[in-house]
């Protein structure tokens, strides 16, 4: 019944072609960002800055940063669901890595105001994109030199990311024989965003080991425990059904999903190490950015026991709904 139910709900709408899913989404961050002025889980003085560029979002009007909150959140549900549907993630066009991705993010605070992290992901995903577009024996020079520059730009705004460079380069090798010139590409990319920097910032090699404590960013109190629990089942579900399903997949499947989920695993990795050694949760955000290209599986493959997925979907609803009241 309550499989029956869940289908009935948000679910339905996301896992298919809904043009629903296109109005449902912007609502949503639109309900977000409205309780989160009437109910303030966190303040903009709160968010740690690390941008090489010395830029002070703190300085921002509110409207301002509302607007730009509300543009960078839908632009980047959006561009990820277009790279999980425009390459074999699926074989369907879907919404489900849209809403995952929003509702992930809204589980750190600081997602009610503009920040870098917002920035971040948006170079991210289109570095992730072109990386996953490489392809044994297709011209792959465009794509490297895209991925590293794209992932420099992110590295800009948050130097941490930079260790998906390592992911670039491992993931070349095994994709294509060795080729000295290709893996320069990337570096080449990557380096040319701080050519830039530079002239702004002469001192910014000083800002890449600098880090800012932060332990508000993720939703408070007792609700924690309930968030980490949540979301560290629904990865694990998700890791295993794509394991399941690469025994029986394309080798594009097999080559796209080995990728992500290492990217997934190095990510979560370097979050859990920061925490330990910076104590800053701040860097959990960087998988927000990658678990949305594993999460929709349990929903798209499993057909037998959907309870469980469907009920860490609506937990995850509620618990951003209950985080601005919960005090």
């Amino acid at each position: 019944m309550w499989n029956d139910i869940a289908k009935k709900l948000m679910i339905n709408i996301f896992s298919k072609n809904n043009p629903m899913a296109i109005i449902i989404l912007p609502i949503m961050v639109i309900g977000h960002l409205f309780l989160g002025s009437y109910y303030p889980i966190s303040t903009v003085e709160n968010i740690a800055q690390e941008n090489l560029w010395e830029l002070d979002f703190h300085l921002l009007p509110h409207v301002l940063s509302q607007i730009l909150v509300f543009v960078f959140i839908c632009g980047n549900a959006f561009l990820l669901n277009f790279v999980f549907n425009r390459l074999e993630f699926n074989n369907r066009y879907i919404y489900l890595p849209t809403v995952l991705y929003v509702l992930l993010l809204f589980l750190f605070p600081f997602s009610l105001y503009f920040n870098e992290y917002l920035i971040v992901h948006t170079f991210f995903i289109l570095s992730f994109y072109h990386l996953l577009q490489i392809n044994q024996n297709d011209d792959a020079r465009n794509n490297l030199f895209l991925s590293g520059l794209f992932l420099g730009v992110a590295t800009t705004f948050s130097p941490p990311v930079a260790i998906f460079l390592v992911i670039i380069l491992l993931s070349l090798f095994s994709i294509r024989p060795f080729s000295l010139r290709e893996h320069l590409l990337p570096l080449t990319g990557f380096v040319f965003p701080f050519l830039w920097v530079h002239f702004v910032n002469f001192d910014w090699w000083r800002d890449l080991l600098v880090f800012t404590p932060d332990n508000e960013l993720i939703i408070s109190n007792s609700l924690v425990l309930v968030g980490y629990i949540t979301v560290a089942l629904f990865i694990l579900l998700s890791i295993k059904v794509i394991l399941e399903k690469r025994a029986i997949s394309s080798v594009v499947f097999k080559r796209i999903s080995s990728i992500t989920l290492f990217t997934v695993i190095v990510f979560l990795g370097l979050a859990i190490l920061m925490a330990i050694v910076h104590d800053t949760s701040i860097y959990f955000v960087l998988s927000t950015a990658t678990l949305p290209f594993i999460l929709p599986y349990p929903y798209i493959i499993v057909k037998k026991r959907k309870w469980f997925a469907n009920t860490l979907f609506y937990l995850l609803l509620i618990l951003n709904i209950c985080k601005f009241f919960y005090t």
